[in-house]
C-alpha cells in the first residue's frame, strides 16, 4: 500500500474512534471539545499517535490523560486555549504540537513531561515561558515563533536551555 493512502486510512480511524460525543457519527465541531468516550479510550490505550489538527477544537477533555501510551500528540490549526493538567500524565509523550492555536499562558502540565523532546507553540498568543522549562532534560527543540516573547525571557530561556534549540523568529538559536 502506498505511503500516503496508509496514512489516509490510518487518519479516518483515529477519526471515526475519536470524534466528540456518545456516538460516532457526531464530528468535530466548531467550538467542541475533544472528548472520546470511556469505550474509546479503553480500546485505544496503546494508541501511539494522535492528530487532532485542523479540527477548529476549542479544548481537549481530561481523558486524554488516560492515553498512557501516547508519543506524539499534534493539535496544530485549532482553537486551544489551554490543556487540562492530565496532560502530564503523558509520560511516553516526545512530541507536542500546539502551534496556532489560542494559548496565551504556557501550559504549565507540561513542565511534568520528562520524556518530552519536542514543544511546537508557534503562533500563538505567549508573552513568557516559565523557568520550570529548564527541568525538560529531554527537550531539544522548543518553537516559539509568533509569539510576543519578552527579548528578556528570550535570554532566559537560552541560559535555561542551553542545548536546546530554540526558534524565536526566522532564526535559532
Amino acid at each position: 500500500m502506498k505511503p500516503y493512502i496508509a496514512a489516509l486510512c490510518c487518519f479516518a480511524i483515529i477519526f471515526s474512534i475519536f470524534s466528540c460525543g456518545t456516538n460516532n457519527s457526531e464530528s468535530l465541531g466548531s467550538g467542541t471539545v475533544w472528548s472520546p468516550t470511556k469505550k474509546d479510550l479503553s480500546s485505544r490505550n496503546n494508541l501511539e499517535e494522535l492528530d487532532l489538527s485542523e479540527n477548529n477544537i476549542s479544548g481537549i477533555s481530561k481523558g486524554i490523560g488516560k492515553l498512557k501510551n501516547l508519543k506524539n500528540l499534534n493539535l496544530r490549526s485549532n482553537r486551544i486555549t489551554s490543556l487540562p493538567a492530565e496532560i502530564e500524565e503523558l509520560k511516553m509523550l516526545t512530541k507536542i504540537n500546539l502551534a496556532k492555536n489560542e494559548i496565551t499562558e504556557f501550559p504549565e502540565a507540561l513542565l511534568k513531561l520528562e520524556n518530552i523532546q519536542e514543544i511546537d507553540l508557534r503562533y500563538n498568543k505567549l508573552a513568557t515561558i516559565p523557568q520550570g522549562i529548564g527541568d525538560l532534560k529531554n527537550l531539544h527543540t522548543l518553537y516559539l515563533n509568533g509569539n510576543n516573547i519578552d527579548p528578556a525571557n528570550q535570554s532566559q530561556l537560552r541560559d535555561w536551555l542551553p542545548k536546546t534549540k530554540l526558534v524565536f523568529g526566522s532564526g535559532a538559536k
